[in-house]
């Protein structure tokens, strides 16, 4: 997708970005805050950034560092998407309990916060998404950043 000119005060003007798993939930988010809706276009072999948000696993190297590619890694807790919204009653039955206590008593058992991380809160936590895509932040390379909620603070 072409981005657009300004997003949220970051220049990504004339760059070109790749989200994988943008249908829905995270991946989706991150699209539309970085791109207005009718900037979407073919994918593009040269692209600036790529936001790997499709859930899979390739073990290799990457060899991006001599080209000034940056890898960071946005870790959410449990996020809103219709991923964690299955799992529902899945883990309600697993449990014995009631569907509408799977998230506090399951899934964020151990979470301070006791509510799932909306989509877009993913991709818009003080613009960090968005930022971690411009020249400004090249120097924010093989980070893993959480947004968990105080899960390791209890």
């Amino acid at each position: 997708m072409e981005l657009a000119t300004e997003t949220d005060g970051a220049d990504l003007a004339g760059r070109t970005a790749v989200v994988t798993g943008a249908a829905s939930g995270i991946g989706r988010a991150c699209a539309l805050a970085l791109a207005e809706l009718d900037a979407v276009g073919a994918l593009a072999r040269d692209a600036d950034i790529i936001v790997n948000n499709a859930g899979f696993q390739v073990v290799r190297p990457v060899e991006g560092g001599p080209r000034r590619v940056t890898s960071n890694c946005v870790n959410p807790g449990y996020v809103r998407t219709p991923l964690v919204e299955r799992q529902l009653s899945e883990q309600a039955a697993a449990h014995a309990i009631a569907e509408d206590r799977v998230i506090g008593e399951v899934l964020l058992a151990r979470s301070a916060t006791k509510r799932l991380i909306e989509p877009a809160e993913v991709a818009e936590v003080a613009d960090l998404a968005v930022y971690l895509c411009t020249p400004r932040a090249s120097f924010i390379n093989g980070a893993s950043l959480v947004i968990y909620g105080a899960w390791t603070a209890q």
